[in-house]
């Protein structure tokens, strides 16, 4: 059986496609090649999250540069990365073909400094993201509160192109270090997005630090409740 596609490694700003291994996809129908994680297992998490200094260097403005100048290149009809992900997509996922590329397609929109700005103080709150916020005690204590990041592993639903975009919108907009699984139904989207990442801004803190993504999309547990129903659920 032919490899349909190589997934790459991306580590901290580096695509990686050495010591390849094959895989199959979840249909078995198809094999593709992906990095062997045992041979990078060792580089994937920062060894402190004092490495994470440079992330809060970064004012949120720099973040929203950086994540505005990431949406404007991931126009599907001229970014060979999202291309790439829509073909290995066809291959991997079950979805319809028009209702994938739509999720490519939305891509853009999210990206915006609008609407970054919207998410960010939505769900967590600008000033939180921003310094030290002060909160005064029933007791007259003074605590003061901000939002860090951490150093996260995130395994996305493998349900077209959006999902894998929210969870590195999420990181970043966190200063977070993500180590992103790549499912086994969109094993490329999260790697193309840090590819451009990568284009547009290659010694940035957010790519050199905040990204990594690895693709070993296998997945044994598809019926893992066939025998076990969900309780009123029916499924």
């Amino acid at each position: 059986m032919s490899s349909a596609y190589i997934i790459p490694l991306f580590l901290r700003g580096e695509t990686i496609t050495d010591n390849l291994v094959a895989f199959e996809t979840r249909s078995g129908s198809a094999q593709f090649q992906a990095p062997d994680m045992s041979k990078y297992v060792g580089q994937l998490p920062l060894k402190s999250p004092a490495e994470m200094t440079d992330l809060y260097q970064l004012s949120f403005d720099d973040i929203l540069d950086v994540l505005g100048a990431l949406g404007d290149a991931l126009d599907f009809d001229s970014n060979v990365h999202l291309q790439q992900a829509f073909e290995a997509s066809l291959v991997a996922n079950v979805l319809p073909a028009e209702m994938l590329k739509n999720s490519y397609r939305v891509l853009q929109p999210l990206f915006t400094r609008e609407n970054v700005l919207e998410i960010a103080d939505s769900q967590v709150g600008l000033d939180y993201l921003n310094g030290w916020v002060p909160h005064r005690l029933l007791d007259g204590r003074e605590l003061r509160v901000r939002a860090f990041g951490s150093r996260v592993l995130h395994i996305p639903a493998g349900n077209g192109g959006l999902v894998s975009a929210v969870t590195i919108l999420r990181s970043v907009i966190t200063r977070s270090d993500v180590i992103i699984k790549a499912p086994s139904n969109d094993p490329l989207t999260a790697i193309a997005i840090a590819r451009t990442l990568a284009d547009v801004a290659p010694d940035h803190p957010v790519t050199t630090i905040a990204v990594e993504c690895e693709s070993e999309p296998i997945q044994d547990t598809d019926f893992v409740r066939r025998e076990r129903p969900r309780r009123d659920v029916g499924i």
